[in-house]
C-alpha cells in the first residue's frame, strides 16, 4: 500500500531564502523606538555569540559520533535561554501585540522582504489528501509563531494557494496570561517561549505533530543543525543547500554531517518509483543517510514528488489519485552502489 507523505518544513532559510529574525526585532524596536533603555539588536546579536564562541571553546566532550554530536546541540539549550532572558528583561516587545506581528510580517512579503524559497508554491499545490502530499506542517525553534503565520497568509494569498491547513509550531511573543502584549504605560510585558530551544526539542515538536499515523510517511526539509535530530528522524530527511555556496548555518551542518559520518546525496540521485514494494519494509526506522537540494523545484523534480506534481498537472489541477512511495536513502543506496563511493557534499 503506498502510504501518503506528511511534509513538515524548517521556516527560516528554509521556506524563507533568508532568516527572518531581524524584521521580527525590527517590530518591536519601531514601537518602542524613544526607550533609551533597550539596547541595539547589534548588541544583542553580539552578546549572544559571546556566550555560543565562550561555550564552544569550555565544551570538552568529543563530537565524533551522532549521539556526541546531538549531545552537544542540547548543550546548547542554556545559552538559547540566557539570550531569551535578555530580550526579555530588556522589553524589547513592551508594547508589541500580535496583531502588529502579524501585519508587518504580511507587509515584509508584499515589499519583498521575506522571500519564499524557489519552488514553494509548486509544493504545497502537491497537497491532494489522496496519497500526495496530505499534510503540511512548520516547526521552528525561531520568533513568531504569528509572524510565521503571517508571511504564510500573504505569500499563499499572492500565489493562489489555501495555507490555511497548514500546522505552525514555533515560540510565541505573548504576555504572562497568554494575551497579546499589553500596553500598559511603564510595564514591560514578559516574552515567553514556548520550550522549542534545541534541535531535540525540534524533533519533539515534529513527533506530536506526526503523532500516531503509522500510515504517513514523514518528510523533513531544513537547512541547519537545529535541524539534525528531525532530519534524520524522518523517513526522509531532506538538507537545503543554497545554489552557488552554502550559508555559514547549511555549512555548518554539512560539516557537522561529514564528521559524525551521515552520507548526504543529492535529491536528484533517489531511486525510481519502481522501488515501492521494496521500500515498503523501511517506514518508521532512523537513517544515517540524507538528501539534499537547492530548492523546491529540485524536490517537485524528483523522482518522487515529480509524480505527484505532474499528476496534478495532467489532471488540470484537479486532485490527484496518485500516491507515491518515497525510499529510505540506504536502500537506494544498497541498490545503487555507485552513489555510495563517494560521501557527496550535502546539505539545511
Amino acid at each position: 500500500m503506498r502510504r501518503p507523505i506528511h511534509l513538515i518544513l524548517d521556516f527560516d532559510s528554509t521556506l524563507t531564502t533568508a532568516s527572518t529574525l531581524p524584521l521580527i526585532y525590527r517590530v518591536g524596536y519601531s514601537y518602542n523606538f524613544f526607550s533609551l533603555n533597550i539596547p541595539s539588536w547589534r548588541t544583542i546579536s553580539d552578546a549572544y555569540m559571546t556566550d555560543y564562541r565562550t561555550h564552544s571553546s569550555t565544551y570538552s566532550a568529543e563530537r565524533k559520533t551522532l549521539p556526541q554530536e546531538l549531545e552537544w546541540l542540547e548543550s546548547m539549550k542554556d545559552i538559547e535561554r540566557k539570550s531569551f532572558a535578555r530580550v526579555r528583561d530588556a522589553g524589547v516587545f513592551r508594547d508589541v501585540t500580535l496583531e502588529d506581528v502579524h501585519r508587518t510580517a504580511v507587509k515584509a512579503v508584499k515589499d519583498g522582504e521575506v522571500v519564499m524559497r524557489k519552488g514553494w508554491d509548486k509544493l504545497l499545490e502537491g497537497m491532494s489528501g489522496k496519497g500526495g502530499i496530505e499534510k503540511v506542517g512548520i516547526v521552528s525553534v525561531g520568533w513568531s509563531r504569528e509572524f510565521i503565520r503571517g508571511c504564510l497568509a500573504a505569500a499563499c494569498a499572492s500565489a493562489g494557494i489555501d495555507g490555511e491547513e497548514v500546522d505552525v509550531r514555533a515560540n510565541e511573543i505573548i504576555g504572562d496570561d497568554d494575551q497579546p502584549l499589553g500596553r500598559e504605560p511603564g510595564e514591560y510585558a514578559r516574552v515567553r517561549r514556548d520550550e522549542l530551544w534545541t534541535a531535540r526539542d525540534k524533533h519533539a515538536a515534529m513527533e506530536e505533530m506526526a503523532g500516531a499515523d503509522k500510515e504517513e510517511r514523514i518528510v523533513y526539509v531544513g537547512d541547519s543543525a537545529t535541524d539534525l535530530e528531525c532530519l534524520l528522524a524522518a523517513d526522509i530527511g531532506i538538507c537545503v543547500r543554497n545554489e552557488g555556496g552554502t550559508s555559514a548555518k547549511q555549512g555548518e551542518l554539512e560539516a557537522t554531517l561529514r564528521r559524525v559520518g551521515v552520507n548526504c546525496q543529492w535529491i536528484g540521485h533517489m531511486a525510481s518509483s519502481d522501488l515501492e514494494q521494496k521500500l515498503n519494509s523501511s517506514v518508521g526506522q532512523r537513517t544515517k543517510a540524507l538528501w539534499w537540494a537547492r530548492d523546491f523545484t529540485d524536490l517537485c523534480e524528483s523522482p518522487f514528488f515529480g509524480e505527484v506534481i505532474e499528476s496534478r498537472k495532467s489532471e488540470s489541477c484537479k486532485i490527484s489519485e496518485t500516491v507515491v512511495m518515497l525510499p529510505k536513502p540506504e536502500i537506494a543506496d544498497r541498490l545503487h552502489p555507485m552513489l555510495t563511493q563517494t560521501s557527496i557534499e550535502y546539505d539545511p
